[in-house]
């Protein structure tokens, strides 16, 4: 919301809460612009996870644009969240 992204910008405090995993993923990726240059793997068992999901998505979309924007070319970006919850981003080569 507008509001988290004043808060984002003003440094103000952290406010976690739980929220989906796999749609701050897709936030972090929307952000990133990395659509159908990304492969994501969710573990299943992997539900909601207790962070601020505007500091979490904007956080993965810097490192997703700049392991896309300073990597070879013709890469894919794996993003996993595996069980324990951890969220980790591998840069494959393609061809």
């Amino acid at each position: 919301t507008l509001l988290r992204v004043a808060r984002l910008d003003a440094g103000g405090p952290t406010v976690l809460e739980q929220v989906c995993a796999a749609e701050v993923v897709a936030e972090a990726m929307r952000l990133a612009g990395a659509d159908g240059r990304t492969s994501v793997l969710i573990d299943p068992r992997v539900g909601e996870i207790p962070a601020d999901p505007a500091r979490l998505a904007r956080a993965l979309a810097n490192l997703l644009d700049n392991a896309l924007k300073f990597g070879p070319a013709g890469q894919v970006v794996d993003v996993r969240i595996n069980c324990p919850p951890e969220i980790t981003l591998h840069r494959l080569r393609c061809g």
